[in-house]
This record gives C-alpha cells, structure tokens and sequence, in this order.
C-alpha cells in the first residue's frame, strides 16, 4: 500500500510529525539522505511544553531517563581557573502547580532522544530510510509526485512515488524548501560563530553535574556540560572574540584542540582524549515566506533558523510538527477540509516571529558590543527583509534600549521561554464566546503573559484528583479506560492526540442532558466527552443524564474548574488532540460553530 504521507528528514521535528501521524492511523514514509544517523549532542534542552508534548506521545519517561537536570552554570575564576567564582541556575525553576505539573527543562543528548523517538516510530511498523535523497517534487490537486534517490551498498537507485502530503523536517539546508520555491528571507552573520562539539575528556572527574565555565566572558570562554555517559562532554568555544579564532578551532585535530582549550582554559589538567563531533556555527536569521505551498508544508529548521540562545530551536521545531499533524491526520482520513491545513501557517508563523525576538535578544547579550553599529545595521537589514511579521525584532535587538539589558544573564532561560504560554489565541479555528476574538487577533502575543485569563487558543492545563464515577463500556471496547470507578485520575492522561476532548463542566446535574447531544452528530472518532461535576453536586442516577459522555468525573480536589476558570456561563471546553484549546462554548450552538472550523466542508 502507497504512504500517504513522506516526512523528508529524521530529527526530532520529522519523527515527532512521524510518530504523530502514525499514532493518528497516517500510513507514512520517513527518508533521511545521511547514511547513518548522527551520535551528536546538539539540541539537548527540553523545556517543560516538550516534555507536556512527550508525554502525549508516550515518549516521556524514557526520554528523562536519559537525561540530566537543568544544569547548574559553574563559573571559574579567569584569573585562577581552579578556583570556582559561583554557581548560577540556567534556568527558572517555576512553582509546579496542579495546572503546570512540570517546572523545569533538562537536558539529553540529541542522538539519545532521536533513538527514543525512533524506537516509538519502528513500533508502529516504520522504519528510518538511510541514504535516501529527495530529488524532485510535482504536485497538483490529487497529490505530490516525488523522486527519490537511494544509495544501496554503492550502487543508486532512483524511485518515484506518489503522497497525499509531504512534510519537509530536512533542517537549514533544506532540500523541500528549495524544490518548492520558498524564500528563507534573512541574513547570514560571519562575525557571530562559536564551536560546538561533543569530546571525552579528563580531568573533571567527581565534578558536579552542569555547565563548567572557563575563560573571560568578555574575550573567549569554554563550556563544558557533563551528559549522562561518564566522561562524554558537550563542549562549546564562544565570546565576543571567538571570530579572531574561529578558523583554527574549525581545522583543529585532537591535539591542536587540546592546545586551544588548555589556552583559554588555563587549565592544564582538562585533558581531551577523543572529538566524536565537532562543528563550527554560524548565526542565521531566516525564516521561510510561507509554512506550506499546496500540500507540501515545513516545520523546524527547514522553515525557520536562529541563534541558539534560549534553546528555542528544537523545542519550536517539534511544536511546529504537534501543530500540523492532527490536522493533516483529519484531512488524510477525509474528516476535515483541506482548508483546515491553512491554519498551520496563521497559528504558527506568530509564534516563530516572537521567537527570532527573544533569541535575537540573547544573542546580541553574548555576542555584540553594542558599540558595533556594523551588526546593528545588518540586523536592521534582515529585519527589513523579515517583513511585518518579525519587526517587534527592531526595536528590542536595534535600538538602544537592548543596551539596558546587556547586564542581564543571556545564558539564564526564564519561564517565557518554557512555552508553556504560547498560545493562538488569533487563530481563525478557535473559538471563544466569552470575549471579542477581534482583539486578540489585532494584539497577538504569541509567547504569551503568566497568569492572564485563560482563553480559547491557550494550552490546555492539566487537573489531577478527578475521581472516575463511570465510563462507558465503549471505552472499555477500544481500550481507552482510564481507571476503576473510585480511582483518581488527571487530565493529562486522559487528553489523547487522536481526539477532540470535550470537558463539559455542569454544576447543574438536571441542564446539561440536552447539551450532551451535540457531541452526537459528529463522528465518533473525533470526540471523547467528559463530563465534569463540582463535589457539591449531588449526582444524578438516571441514565438520560449521561447520555453520549464516555467519562463522568467529579472534580474532588476543585482543579478542574478552578484551572479553566470555568462558571454557569459556559457549556464546554474543548481541547484539541495537541493539547491547546480550541474552544470555550457557552451552548450547543458553539460546539457546532467550533467543530464547523475544524471538519468544514468534506
């Protein structure tokens, strides 16, 4: 049977688009052009929404199993290296809550999580296929017409295969982007490189788990994070400076390696002893004019590059995939609309927008003297070339008003950068009938503010200490039973990146009988519904009460309606499969509105 959908690229951005659309019931192929996969470290934080998204997919535990906690920065005495000058927390650690569960990022080495997520994918019977080039794309209004060449034990095969769809997570030097003719508007800086690579080393055996910082801040520093394998180290050579010596770290061996660490270092007993992988980086700032041409669509780095101050990189690449797979599973299966793919693109160019701002913003902490007007300009320029949608950028990254912030931390990852405020609230597929949705569209914020109010567009939050007072026994068929009638349960193990949740909250045990109906008109493998009661209900036990609900929860310890700030007004919130609400109804007539959005017409 022909794939219905190619994911072109097997990082973490293509096998999280893998692994969900499998999950959905998507016949997909997966292709990567390099012949073996990388052993590198790279993008190692995982900030608390990933972990959120991980935990939807089932990858979580085994991913922290793997990691290390957020490191603790150790900072070294330039003019005594041995001596340790203070230990600062690189990132926020935010109160855990009953709606935010997870308060905190870690670390794991890419390769370590890309074969978790690699071991889920090859369980839902596909495979990675190595040394698999994309050559040519043709698409029309029946499909996507691909060529793809195969280096088998030396010798190449071409193929051509037809998809419904094709998803382009083939990184900065993209091959989808390029074929389908997208402009990755911005800006190469030659000035702004740094090394990074992954090393075993001697010499801090016994050490503390974190980032061991050596050198002067204001010249050149080396940054040397322990991982979970004893005596492999990710190291990077970065500062102000590290240009004058960019070229001689990037044809180093092992030994001219060492020569340049021990230099910086002034540390004579950190001993290198092998380089599994070395690279030296420079800053982009791009990012593509469009998120999708016809049915071929790009997500992480193919759409969108940056500094990686914040580690924002993998962690936005990997919602970008969250974001469009559930749609792009609804419109395969024939449940949605083509149409619904368009809000790909409206939900998620916002949010990388506002994020070139605030890695942008970093950046230039570490690597720009504001006195250098020279970058300054060629930022104005990208920005320039950006368009509308990234000019926030100019004023914080251009003006003087940046120079303010040059004394704060640009190492140190605050809450906002957790993604757990990133929100859509502008999307035309949310619906919210509690407020005027026109503002929300004229004032995007697409990282979002700690503590507003709750909105349609918004992740969803979690609720622990639901007690289960019933479930159908079609839930039990299909084997989605969450517990035994008097166990506890929370939302996030019930919410499912296959289905819309509707969390129907009823104070009122007589009202909502004709409200439950709606959810009946749509098809069954779209909605689960719950039906949620505050502990002061008395319950009803005529079965007409819990007609079409397959949950029946009370809310035992208040989290659920305390968290959705819910009350008389609203009939229902609904929760997409990626785990952002889509709406909040007052009746049934916005829950027909909503899922109008979402299935169109088919």
């Amino acid at each position: 049977m022909q794939a219905q959908v190619l994911v072109v690229g097997s990082g973490p951005t293509g096998l999280v688009s893998a692994l969900t659309l499998l999950k959905n019931g998507v016949s997909i192929r997966i292709v990567e052009k390099e012949a073996a996969h990388h052993v590198s470290s790279r993008g190692s934080g995982v900030h608390p929404r990933i972990q959120e998204i991980e935990h939807f997919l089932g990858t979580l535990s085994e991913v922290k199993a793997l990691s290390t906690p957020s490191p603790i920065r150790r900072i070294y005495n330039s003019e005594n290296p041995y001596q340790l000058l203070r230990s600062v927390p690189m990132a926020e650690k935010i109160e855990a809550s009953p709606a935010f569960p997870i308060n905190e990022p870690f670390a794991i080495s890419q390769y370590l999580h890309e074969e978790v997520l690699r071991a889920h994918v090859a369980a839902l019977g596909a495979q990675i296929e190595l040394s698999t080039e994309l050559c040519d794309i043709e698409q029309d209004d029946n499909g996507v017409i691909v060529k793809l060449l195969k280096n088998i034990d030396g010798k190449q095969e071409e193929e051509t295969a037809t998809f419904s769809y094709v998803v382009g997570a083939d990184g900065g030097r993209s091959t989808v982007r390029r074929l389908i003719g997208l402009k990755f508007l911005g800006e190469t800086y030659e000035k702004d490189q740094l090394l990074n690579s992954d090393i075993d080393l001697k010499g801090l055996e016994g050490s503390e788990q974190g980032m061991h910082i050596f050198g002067n801040h204001k010249d050149v520093v080396v940054n040397i994070r322990t991982t979970i394998v004893p005596g492999r180290y990710q190291m990077l050579i970065v500062g102000p400076n590290y240009r004058e010596i960019a070229s001689e770290c990037e044809a180093a061996d092992l030994d001219k390696l060492q020569a340049i660490v021990t230099r910086i270092s002034g540390r004579s007993d950190l001993q290198l002893t092998k380089i599994h992988f070395k690279t030296n980086w420079r800053l982009n700032v791009r990012m593509v004019d469009h998120f999708q041409k016809g049915r071929v669509f790009v997500t992480g780095d193919a759409a969108h590059v940056h500094s990686p101050m914040g580690g924002q990189g993998m962690n936005s690449g990997i919602q970008d995939s969250f974001n469009l797979a559930w749609k792009l599973a609804l419109v395969v299966s024939g449940n949605a609309s083509p149409a619904l793919l368009a809000s790909y693109e409206e939900e998620r160019h916002p949010v990388i927008s506002d994020m070139l701002l605030e890695t942008t913003r970093l950046h230039r902490r570490v690597f720009v003297d504001k006195e250098d007007q020279s970058t300054a300009q060629g930022m104005q320029d990208t920005i320039d070339l950006l368009g509308k949608a990234a000019a926030p950028i100019l004023k914080a990254v251009i003006t003087d008003e940046l120079g303010a912030s040059h004394k704060e931390d640009p190492f140190f990852r605050g809450r906002k950068l957790f993604q757990l405020e990133v929100n859509y609230r502008w999307s035309s597929i949310v619906l919210d009938e509690r407020f005027d949705q026109g503002v929300a569209a004229a004032e995007k914020d697409a990282y979002g503010k700690t503590g507003s109010i709750l909105q349609a567009g918004d992740r969803a939050p979690d609720a622990p200490g639901l007690v289960i007072l019933s479930q159908t026994t079609e839930a039990e068929k299909i084997g989605k039973v969450h517990g035994k009638q008097g166990e506890s349960v929370r939302l996030f193990d019930i919410f499912d990146l296959t289905v819309h949740t509707i969390l129907v909250f009823s104070s009122d045990a007589g009202r909502h009988g004709e409200l439950l109906r709606t959810p009946q008109k749509l098809p069954a493998c779209l909605v689960r519904t719950l039906l949620i009661y505050p502990v002061t209900v008395s319950l009803p036990h005529d079965e007409d009460s819990m007609l079409n609900t397959d949950l029946i929860l009370e809310d035992k310890e208040g989290h659920a309606f305390h968290g959705y700030g819910v009350d008389d007004t609203v009939y229902a919130v609904i929760v997409r499969p990626d785990g952002m609400i889509g709406a909040f109804a007052k009746g049934p007539g916005g829950v027909d509105k909503y899922f109008s959005k979402i299935v169109g017409a088919r």
